[in-house]
This record gives C-alpha cells, structure tokens and sequence, in this order.
C-alpha cells in the first residue's frame, strides 16, 4: 500500500512561527494594499511630515555651520596653528595606519585614468576610419 505524502513550503512569520507560504503571500498582498490605502489617504499630512523633518535637519545643520564659523573667527592665530597642527598629525596617522588602501585606490584611480583614455582613443581612430575620406584629385 502506497500512502501518499502532502508537501508544503514552510516560511517563519515576523513572529518566529511556521506558516504556509500561499497563506503568507496573500496577507502580504492585502498588507500592500492596506498601505497604498493609507498613503492615498494621508498624502497631504505625510508630506507635511516629511517637510518638517527635512527643515528641522536643515536648521539643526545650519545651526552646526554657524557654530563652526563662530568658534573659527573668534579663535587667536595660536589657537588656529594649534588646531592645524593637531589637523595634520591625525592625518598622518590615518596615512601610516592605511598606507596599502590608500596605495590600491591611488592604482585604481591611475588605471581607470588609463583604461579611459584608451578607450577614447580607440573611439576616435574608429571614428576617424569610419568617416569616408575625400577622393584626392
């Protein structure tokens, strides 16, 4: 006697627990059209929201701006010196700490030069033996 056996795909829910995948595709695709609802509804309001989130990032960046240009003009030249100096020791040392990255991208920026201008050149002489020449008289 043969017994027949029922295979179906199993998926984990957000939850953690095991659900068919149909079942979960058809909830997926109401859960869609539940949020195309929403939005169609609430347009106006969420970007009303998003406006506000944007200029409140805007001022808290302009703000940080302004900081910054008043604490650099009511610096002493000292303290300018002091703080480029302090610049360019943290800069050395990112430059020792990733000499070989710094080295690939250097080769990389070289070899995309390179490959490009091959490329050009390649396009000119094809142009160039593409466009008919004048008979000579």
């Amino acid at each position: 006697m043969s017994e027949v056996i029922e295979v179906t795909t199993c998926i984990l829910n957000q939850a953690g627990s095991f659900e068919e995948e149909e079942n979960h595709e058809q909830e997926q695709e109401a859960r869609r059209k539940k949020w195309r609802e929403y939005y169609a509804l609430h347009k106006e309001m969420l970007r009303m929201r998003a406006r506000e989130r944007a200029a409140s990032a805007k001022l808290v960046l302009s703000w940080q701006f302004r900081a910054k240009q008043r604490r650099l003009e009511s610096e002493t030249p000292e303290q300018a010196e002091e703080r480029r100096s302090r610049h360019r020791e943290v800069a050395a040392k990112y430059r020792e700490a990733n000499r070989a990255k710094i080295r690939v991208r250097a080769w990389e920026r070289r070899w995309y030069q390179y490959v490009g201008e091959i490329r050009r050149s390649r396009v000119r002489i094809l142009t160039a033996a593409q466009t008919p020449s004048l008979p000579e008289p």
